[in-house]
């Protein structure tokens, strides 16, 4: 038998041990913790929830079961469960270190269940926007123009117009890209903007994008290699200077690259699990509730066959995707000059414009500083996570009332 650890947690409890999502419920847990060494103690107890909280969560002594020389006996903590979590069962890890840095750890099982809310009416009852604001953690932004956007056609133009129209910053993300068609003349329109000294930021998520247009991708990525080139000939042409046969190279290169752009340029983040979760991920990583269940349901034998990507891989659901892809970018926003914004369900391929029914909201007003804050928040996370130098300019003008429409921009984090 292995060896007892030096750092015992047992005899844990766990109430009650099925909870709600609808924001009502919480577990209360409970463990007799004690070390193994006299004369040592305790020094922290954790409860480790990643589908509650991504931070350990830290378990208190019970006054009456608990000897404070030692920092032994039972330990409690109350969890709530925020409203939304993800229906499914559910492992709470509780860690226990002594002063040595000795460990030890046991585990229990918690089932959320669904549970409607108890609200009544829609979302714009009396009541429930302030309930969806503080269920979400964001502020309700009264004095908007919100504009909805059901014909396709005007949502591309909308968003040409936009970016065609900025002087400063193109903030743009999207789930897909395609290179082709109308939306090829989008990438085009950004690219020229970014040649002309305006500053781009694009996100695409990385698995779908390289399955239908890896050629959008690198088309955008070739307007960073172009000014990350001419810095490295640069750098050489200072570090090897009186080389005529490295003049004429450098020369050639430069040529070759065309006009030199002022200001930042185009800034473009592929984000992955890495960008996304902060490190690099184990193949034994816990896959997402959500995924786990819909790996596990019957596929259809005889069912129509959809229309595939373009490297013939298929994501949950047939989205395109490459395989195996679990966590991801799923926002659409444009936002220009941080005063206009664009956020919907419509990709960036042709199909949702003149196809598929879809649908996208303009917004002035308040509620676009909320968009253009989301989009720099993601931004700067996945480019810290990749190690990556980008920066997004901090673009928040002062935005007066335009309408009359209150709004929320509830960002989809975490991705999963």
């Amino acid at each position: 038998m292995p060896d007892e650890p030096a750092v015992i947690v047992k005899d844990l409890k766990l109430e009650p041990d099925a909870v709600p999502n609808d924001g009502s419920g919480a577990v209360e847990l409970s463990a007799t913790v004690f070390t193994k060494t006299e004369k040592i103690s305790i020094a922290a107890v954790m409860v480790e929830a990643d589908f509650l909280s991504p931070r350990s969560q830290i378990m208190e002594p019970e006054p009456a079961r608990f000897i404070p020389e030692t920092r032994e006996g039972r330990y409690h903590l109350v969890l709530p469960v925020p409203a939304l979590t993800d229906p499914g069962d559910y492992v709470l890890t509780v860690r226990a270190a002594n002063i040595l840095g000795d460990s030890g750890s046991a585990e229990a099982k918690i089932k959320v269940v669904y549970r409607r809310p108890g609200y009544e009416g829609g979302p714009l009852a009396p009541g429930n926007l302030e309930t969806l604001a503080r269920l979400a953690g964001v502020e309700l932004r009264p004095g908007n123009l919100v504009r909805a956007l059901p014909d396709g056609k005007e949502a591309f133009r909308l968003r040409m117009e936009m970016i065609e129209s900025a002087r400063r910053q193109i903030n743009l993300q999207t789930y897909t890209l395609d290179a082709d068609g109308e939306c090829g003349k989008l990438i085009e329109a950004v690219r020229k903007k970014a040649a002309a000294g305006i500053e781009v930021n694009v996100i695409l998520n990385l698995d779908t994008q390289l399955a239908v247009s890896a050629r959008a991708a690198l088309q955008l990525g070739l307007s960073r290699v172009g000014r990350d080139l001419r810095e490295l000939v640069r750098s050489l042409d200072q570090a090897l200077a009186g080389s005529a046969m490295l003049r004429e190279i450098s020369t050639g290169i430069l040529d070759a690259l065309g006009p030199e752009t002022n200001g930042p340029g185009l800034n473009l983040i592929l984000a992955n699990d890495q960008a996304i979760l902060g490190e690099p991920q184990e193949e034994t990583r816990r896959r997402p509730v959500w995924l786990e269940k819909m790996s596990a349901e019957p596929k259809p034998k005889n069912g129509p066959e959809l229309r595939s990507a373009s490297l013939g891989f298929r994501g949950p659901g047939g989205l395109p995707a490459l395989p195996l892809l679990s966590y991801a970018v799923h926002e659409k926003i444009l936002v220009v000059d941080g005063a206009r914004a664009v956020v919907g369900g419509r990709n960036l391929e042709d199909r949702y414009f003149d196809h598929w029914v879809d649908n996208d909201v303009y917004l002035e007003g308040p509620i676009v500083a909320d968009v253009q804050r989301g989009f720099g928040r993601s931004f700067r996370e996945f480019a810290r996570n990749l190690e990556r130098k980008e920066k997004v300019s901090e673009l928040l003008p002062d935005l007066s009332p335009r309408g009359a429409t209150a709004a929320l921009f509830v960002q989809s984090r975490p991705w999963a």
